[in-house]
């Protein structure tokens, strides 16, 4: 209506640009050569690495296993007050906390350059 949202699913121009994965991989099949595949693909762009979305991500994972330990301890009415307070805590960390959390990112990323370089490889399967 308003094309605020992206449409579900995958773009038409994601599967249009996929041809150059398929082009890459098709290559190293007939030559039976699959040593350079993954950083064939890598030099494509096929696997993009954001460290700001792996830092969140593992924090996230970090806080929800905290929470899921208090959650799960508890029992009738305490248990669904928890669940509250968890629901308004991911509303806070999401609108709040996760902007703060990315200024900070930018703030510090040249201090941290090596590091984020390092988690890039390791995320793209190469390290």
């Amino acid at each position: 209506m308003f094309n605020f949202l992206p449409f579900p699913g995958i773009s038409k121009k994601t599967i249009d640009e996929s041809e150059r994965f398929g082009n890459i991989l098709l290559h190293s099949i007939k030559q039976n050569e699959y040593k350079n595949l993954q950083h064939n693909l890598i030099d494509a762009d096929a696997v993009v690495v954001k460290p700001f979305l792996v830092s969140v991500d593992t924090k996230g994972n970090r806080m929800f296993k905290i929470w899921s330990k208090i959650i799960d301890t508890k029992q009738g009415n305490q248990r669904k007050k928890f669940l509250k307070l968890f629901y308004y805590y991911l509303i806070f960390a999401i609108w709040i906390i996760s902007p703060l959390v990315n200024l900070l990112y930018y703030i510090f990323y040249p201090f941290n350059f090596l590091k984020y370089k390092k988690q890039i490889k390791y995320y793209q399967g190469i390290e």
